[in-house]
């Protein structure tokens, strides 16, 4: 049985992170379904290291909408939470939580996905201050790749991601008044050089 699960889960996940074979609807059913038997198999976590690596690595396809990444927020929840007789790859919950997040901090993210993922980024529960900061810094350099358009949906999720982790507002302002600057340097500079 655990087996067969890691099947359907596994092409489940492959379909989702395709972007293109379900609808938006069908998408979210698929992902409220996994979501929901997350817990009904006992040894299911002993998969999520497989399943976080299939999310993780569509993260820099371009033109993915990364949407299996909404399963991610709850895979790592639970391993946030999980006891200390559990392992994920040879590595105890807050190892395993570590290497995820140095994992998507160091992975290229798809300029189409960003939003995304930082919407589903504040559905972890129980960052600890270091991870929220570091993935406050990860999403804020992402934006130099985005269009001008792509960026007040943005905003709007890491101003969601503040309240819920208030350590990052600092780093939050920076990162957003940092892509102004270099915005409002390149255009400075486009004119000048028009002008000569």
């Amino acid at each position: 049985a655990i087996e067969r699960r890691h099947v359907v889960y596994s092409c489940i996940i492959d379909i989702l992170n395709n972007g293109k074979i379900l609808s938006s609807k069908a998408s979210e059913s698929c992902i409220s379904i996994l979501l929901s038997e997350l817990d009904r198999g006992q040894h299911l976590w002993k998969m999520y290291p497989s399943f976080i690596n299939s999310i993780i690595e569509n993260l820099s396809i371009n033109e993915s909408k990364s949407n299996a990444f909404e399963l991610l927020p709850a895979m790592w929840g639970r391993i946030i939470l999980s006891s200390d007789d559990k392992l994920y790859d040879g590595l105890n919950g807050d190892e395993y939580s570590r290497s995820i997040l140095n994992r998507l901090c160091k992975s290229a993210w798809g300029s189409k996905s960003i939003v995304n993922i930082t919407r589903s980024l504040r559905d972890i529960p129980r960052l600890n201050s270091e991870h929220s900061i570091r993935l406050m810094r990860k999403i804020s350099k992402q934006m130099v790749q985005m269009e001008l358009q792509e960026i007040p949906p943005l905003i709007y999720q890491m101003l969601l991601f503040t309240s819920k982790y208030k350590e990052t507002v600092p780093y939050f302002w920076e990162g957003v008044s940092s892509y102004f600057e270099v915005m409002d340097s390149n255009t400075n500079n486009t004119s000048t050089m028009a002008t000569s």
